[in-house]
């Protein structure tokens, strides 16, 4: 059984590893390695069982894409696992830094300027896909 850790709160996670079989505190272990450590890749998770590690997905995106602007600006095109692909946009400024990420593919409007647009609306993006960009 496949366990996507960015598509759980630590309730559901931990729920997730006992109907595996796995003690909960595993959830704990996964979640630190990610939200405290910043890895995300499960070959790096020591303390971290590989019968765990190899049944763990924490990001299924992938840059296919990376545009950078000389104002500082990062443009990255994200394939989603079904093949899909949204704009996520990182803007500094001098006093702080914004983000513009999707949370659809695709896009209903029709302007005929925007990229999203040209295929039409495809569908609205998973928590966690808006989450990895």
């Amino acid at each position: 059984m496949r366990i996507y850790l960015l598509q759980h709160d630590m309730p559901s996670l931990r729920r997730e590893f006992e109907l595996v079989k796995q003690p909960a505190y595993r959830a704990n272990q996964l979640a630190d390695w990610v939200y405290k450590k910043g890895v995300f890749d499960t070959t790096g998770m020591t303390n971290v069982p590989a019968v765990i590690r190899d049944s763990v997905t924490i990001m299924d995106t992938r840059v296919v894409e990376r545009l950078d602007s000389k104002d500082g600006t990062i443009k990255l095109l994200v394939e989603l696992s079904d093949g899909h692909a949204v704009e996520t946009v990182f803007i500094p400024s001098p006093k702080s830094v914004a983000a513009c990420v999707s949370s659809q593919a695709g896009c209903a409007m029709g302007c005929r300027f925007c990229a999203s647009a040209i295929g039409g609306f495809k569908r609205n993006l998973r928590s966690d896909e808006i989450i990895q960009q």
